[in-house]
């Protein structure tokens, strides 16, 4: 297995591609939207479409900022404890 290292550094430490994107419960919720999607585009004019669909991609991008906060923030406190952990084993 390579390193979490090597792979940080050449770039391939991509964990938003294999949080959640496999799962299939992930997968069952999109195949839902393409097919709501579909439904809404099929019932409403363009413009009332259009509109719904560039709020789902600020939507999608808010929860884009939201996660790689999480993650952030996460990784930050991950850390604090590990130090917290390594400082008290040599008290």
């Amino acid at each position: 297995m390579e390193s979490i290292i090597k792979k940080l550094y050449y770039g391939s430490l991509n964990p938003d591609e294999w949080i959640i994107k496999k799962e299939p419960e992930y997968q069952k919720l999109n195949e839902q939207i393409v097919i709501l999607l579909d439904k809404l585009k099929q019932l409403t004019n363009q413009e009332i479409f259009e509109n719904i669909s560039e709020l789902m991609e600020i939507t999608t991008e808010t929860n884009s900022l939201e996660t790689a906060h999480s993650f952030s923030f996460g990784f930050k406190y991950g850390a604090i404890m590990m130090m917290e952990i390594l400082k008290n084993e040599k008290e």
